[in-house]
């Protein structure tokens, strides 16, 4: 990074709203407004990294080092972003992203001591504005303010150290991860195959005692499966790599198949599915193979967690520029006090699935990122003993012709 670069800061509130651009002498933030979302300056790709950044500051007080880019006239512009939280505003700072592979911590305390100065100068405009109107001697508190500052300066910047420590080694972590359950895929997926096989073709016949073991082999076996696919998923997102392949789909199809492949599983609880699609729907342009993946969560869990003989309604509907999909369950239900840590990986919470199936505890965290990566919401309503609705949302894509969708 060139140290002679003259860095932008924008202040926002803790949702990310604008609002005031302190400085920005590379108008690097003309494209935002008061009162507009800093996201809004990055493109749909990136639309989930740069909400990760805005909740690092909100999580951590301070971050650094984020990579980004913006689409303008000029064309495409990497930034490198950092932020501070001080209060209730989000201090965010920005300079353009040279490329250069040699950046050091040094350039990150240089981009933090900006900031601070410009908070510094923020502060003590308010506090001799207060003061004037107060009427007493401000020397004295503005030394307290600025000493009490530095002091917060100082806890920032070493967090921020440690901060990027943490980083480094989340994303060694992912790698390990990733690498690990990539190597496991192949041989779990011969012992699922040659299982099925024992148990469905081989001649003559296993015997009984011999058939149940080759089948708890074949159930471990796909449950160790799924899980490894998961943990591929998870750490390809984590490490800021879903890849979205969009195009123009027929979504009613897309969940019409999805509602069938289902509907083995569900037939085995003697489990109806509801299903309602709109007509017409808009169209949307999604990677079908990520919404199918969604799908088959949202609508496996409902199967899994709902008593027999119950229902699971599926609807289809489109308003307000997006399309929503929403399953309901008539399971046990989501307690208020759990719903917080739904969409962590690997949780675990109070509810059980009514037939002994099993859960790796990542699908819902996977479907909110891929939803979100589409600039879509993932969404519950529950309570304890009153059954759980998911909803999630999909852009419609505009301009299109209408879809057709058939009632199923």
């Amino acid at each position: 990074m060139d140290a002679n670069q003259s860095i932008s800061v924008v202040r926002c509130d803790l949702d990310g709203v604008v609002e005031s651009i302190i400085v920005d002498p590379a108008s690097l933030f003309a494209a935002l407004k008061p009162g507009e979302s800093l996201v809004r300056l990055f493109p749909a790709s990136m639309l989930e990294k740069a909400l990760h950044f805005l909740d690092a500051i909100r999580t951590h007080e301070s971050t650094a080092r984020w990579e980004l880019a913006t689409e303008s006239r000029e064309g495409h512009q990497p930034l490198l972003l950092s932020g501070i939280r001080h209060g209730s505003a989000l201090f965010v700072g920005a300079v353009l992203d040279t490329g250069a592979h040699d950046r050091h911590f040094e350039d990150m305390a240089r981009i933090v001591n900006e900031q601070a100065a410009v908070l510094r100068q923020v502060a003590k405009q308010q506090f001799e504005l207060a003061a004037s109107h107060l009427q007493f001697d401000s020397d004295a508190h503005l030394d307290d303010l600025m000493r009490l500052n530095n002091e917060l300066v100082n806890l920032q910047r070493e967090l921020m150290r440690k901060n990027l420590e943490l980083e480094q080694l989340n994303r060694l972590k992912n790698e390990l991860l990733g690498i690990a359950a990539h190597d496991l895929r192949n041989p779990l997926g011969v012992i699922t195959v040659y299982s099925a096989y024992m148990l469905e073709d081989l001649e003559p016949p296993l015997q009984a005692e011999v058939a149940e073991l080759v089948s708890d082999m074949r159930t471990a076996s796909e449950f160790m499966l799924a899980l490894v696919e998961d943990i591929l998923d998870y750490s390809a997102i984590e490490g800021g790599k879903l890849q979205l392949d969009r195009m123009p789909v027929d979504l009613a199809l897309l969940v019409v198949y999805n509602v069938r492949r289902n509907q083995v599983l569900a037939n085995r609880k003697a489990t109806r599915l509801d299903l309602a699609v709109e007509p017409n729907l808009p169209p949307v342009a999604v990677d079908a193979t990520k919404i199918e993946q969604v799908l088959n969560n949202l609508i496996g869990n409902a199967v899994k967690y709902s008593p027999p003989e119950s229902v699971v309604r599926i609807v289809v509907a489109s308003g307000n520029d997006v399309v929503t999909v929403t399953v309901a369950d008539e399971g046990p239900g989501i307690p208020l006090a759990e719903q917080d840590k739904l969409f962590m990986p690997f949780t675990r919470l109070s509810s059980r699935p009514t037939g002994g199936e099993k859960s790796t505890g990542l699908g819902l965290a996977i479907c909110r990122r891929i939803v979100e990566g589409h600039g879509g919401e993932l969404t519950l309503a529950s309570a304890a003993g009153a059954g759980a609705t998911f909803t999630f949302t999909l852009p419609v894509d505009q301009p299109a012709a209408p879809a057709n969708a058939d009632m199923a």
